[in-house]
């Protein structure tokens, strides 16, 4: 019988009265740092000040807190970001207390040795820099691995469509014939207001206006952040061999209204893509603008819009859409890693993934329809059908505006068009050729 005291039994009811505290409701606290506090660092601070974020967070377990960020400059102004520790110091963000390093500083320099330290002492490491993970993406994915902890860049590709993850947790990439998407906002954007009639510095300074393109988007115009972004995809298609300076990339600033009127004329749109075929006897890749026929799922997309469409097998397109550019669309993926990784989340190992006994190529577009532009310092241009034919490339469509001619011919390989490209210069004529998207991909 029990001979507790009135006053123990008091307690007791009090604490039957309260409240029970499960472990689900205790929220793990998650420390994160942030490497390179600019325009998307920033956005990831300001996201964990979010109430309304904070509740998502809670809801899954977790308290993520911001305690620092590594800059280049501590006494640059940052009006509006959010107050918290800085240090100029690559070494102090990776010291021991922090569960996740968010690496947003570009680049590789700085970023590779940030990056590997934490990966060597079993933080996890979350990224939004393609230039890092097309360069080192397999070896820094082998030393997470080696360290058995997570390395995710969800945010590095199509930053508003989650997709990395999914892809390399599942064989389904694994299947690939062809990649073809618009993975660029930037680009996506300026090229869409060509086509309205807006110059193309007019374009770009919109852009930048609007927070979709940074001061400097060189990277973006000339289409090596496209490639960075392509090789990432192939990585996880098992081409771990791909380089991105190996891809042939060409800039949007060849482009004007002109030309992308006459696209609308003969038929389709001109959009900045990437587009990779991994079959053995047709392999290459390509990464600028492109005619898209006006009825494949790409041309509907517009403004900063990002879209990926996986040709698998003979018959089937896995279809990926969403936004492409801002800090905020970025910054809401990086969340979505860091809870992942807080809750030991991981890439699966693309290097099991084969895609046949003998890799193929890829340094050079796949045969293709060809856009063709044709231009001279003289006043006009002659009719380009003869010569194009003498060289193996027929003519499907031909559309004349003065003083340019602009056909869409037959399919042809790289090396013709190389051919006929010098055939027309030695003529005293600049000939510029864009690739057809394939049609297939519109199945």
């Amino acid at each position: 019988m029990s001979t507790a005291s009135p006053a123990a039994n008091a307690v007791d009811r009090d604490l039957l009265l309260r409240p029970r505290v499960t472990a689900a409701r205790v929220a793990r606290r998650v420390r994160v740092r942030i490497a390179g506090y600019g325009r998307v660092g920033q956005a990831v601070a300001r996201a964990l000040e979010s109430s309304s974020v904070r509740a998502r967070l809670a809801g899954a377990g977790l308290d993520v807190r911001c305690e620092g960020a590594l800059v280049r400059r501590a006494d640059l102004a940052r009006p509006d970001a959010p107050a918290v520790a800085l240090t100029t110091d690559p070494g102090a963000i990776g010291r021991p207390g922090a569960d996740v390093i968010v690496e947003t500083l570009g680049g590789c320099d700085v970023a590779l040795d940030v990056v590997s330290s934490a990966l060597r002492q079993g933080v996890a490491v979350v990224t939004a820099n393609k230039t890092l993970v097309a360069a080192h993406g397999p070896s820094l994915r082998a030393l997470a691995a080696a360290h058995r902890t997570s390395f995710l860049y969800d945010a590095a590709v199509l930053a508003g469509v989650p997709c990395l993850g999914w892809l390399a947790r599942r064989p389904v990439v694994s299947a690939a014939r062809r990649l073809t998407g618009i993975v660029n906002g930037t680009s996506h954007y300026v090229t869409c207001e060509l086509g309205r009639g807006a110059t193309f510095a007019a374009a770009l300074a919109d852009a930048v206006s609007r927070g979709f393109a940074e001061p400097d988007s060189r990277a973006d115009i000339s289409g090596r952040d496209a490639a960075e972004k392509l090789t990432i995809l192939l990585h996880l298609a098992g081409r771990d061999d791909v380089r991105t300076e190996t891809l042939t990339t060409r800039s949007i600033d060849v482009l004007d209204e002109g030309i992308l009127a006459a696209a609308r004329d003969l038929g389709g749109v001109i959009k900045p893509v990437v587009t990779a075929s991994l079959e053995a006897d047709d392999p290459g890749a390509w990464v600028g603008p492109a005619f898209v026929p006006s009825t494949h799922p790409l041309a509907s997309l517009t403004g900063v819009a990002n879209g990926i469409r996986i040709t698998i097998g003979r018959d089937h397109t896995l279809a990926l859409n969403g936004p492409g550019a801002g800090p905020d669309a970025t910054a809401v993926t990086i969340l979505d890693d860091i809870a992942e990784a807080a809750t030991g989340a991981h890439y699966g190992s693309p290097a099991t993934i084969s895609i046949g006994p003998t890799p193929c190529s890829l340094g050079q577009p796949p045969a293709s329809a060809w856009l063709g532009v044709f231009s001279s310092a003289a006043d006009d241009v002659q009719a380009p059908h003869a010569t194009l034919a003498s060289l193996g490339v027929p003519v499907a469509l031909a559309l004349r505006r003065a003083p340019r001619w602009f056909v869409l011919t037959r399919r042809a390989g790289w090396s013709t068009i190389t051919g006929a490209t010098e055939a027309f210069r030695a003529q005293g004529i600049d000939a510029l050729f864009l690739p057809s998207v394939a049609a297939d991909d519109a199945n």
